[in-house]
């Protein structure tokens, strides 16, 4: 075994994952700044917190793999059939895609908040936002009963914020 290209390739690996380091410190830091700052909804952090670290997990694992030479080919092959039957089960799931996108949109635009009064008026529900999640927003009516509403139906049909 040749210890300086072992030597020499290991050095290369410690220097991509301290750049991993600095690099998540650094998105991790720009998250939280947006997210206290509340640019960035509690629903819309979570989930692209876990996106960017793991993203930046797979990422520095690949190029440490190829820091030692390992022939990652197959590995790409594999991860191109699992996003392809990824997509598949999206094509599968719509409704739940087009609940999710429309929170993220709901919490970008702030159309309307938890606390204010909307009505429905083609589905006849009205009354207080009282919670918002990625797949629904609960009004509860005057009568105290919630209504959950999927978030697509904001973008699909008339909603009116009530004063």
């Amino acid at each position: 075994m040749d210890w300086f290209a072992f030597a020499k390739d290991a050095i290369f690996a410690a220097l991509i994952i301290g750049a991993a380091f600095l690099t998540g410190g650094m998105l991790s830091h720009q998250l939280n700044r947006l997210h206290s700052a509340d640019r960035m909804p509690a629903m819309m952090f979570r989930p692209l917190k876990f996106v960017v670290r793991y993203g930046l997990m797979l990422i520095t694992s690949l190029l440490v793999l190829g820091a030692f030479n390992v022939d990652i080919g197959n590995f790409w092959n594999f991860i191109s059939a699992v996003l392809g039957l990824i997509a598949i089960g999206f094509v599968a799931v719509w409704s739940l895609l087009s609940n999710l996108s429309s929170a993220f949109l709901l919490m970008t635009f702030k159309p309307f908040k938890i606390g204010d009064k909307l009505e429905l008026p083609g589905d006849g529900i009205a009354g207080q936002v009282t919670n918002m999640n990625l797949m629904f927003t609960v009004i509860r009516d005057d009568n105290g009963h919630d209504n959950h509403v999927p978030n697509n139906i904001f973008f699909q049909k008339p909603s009116r914020k009530l004063r």
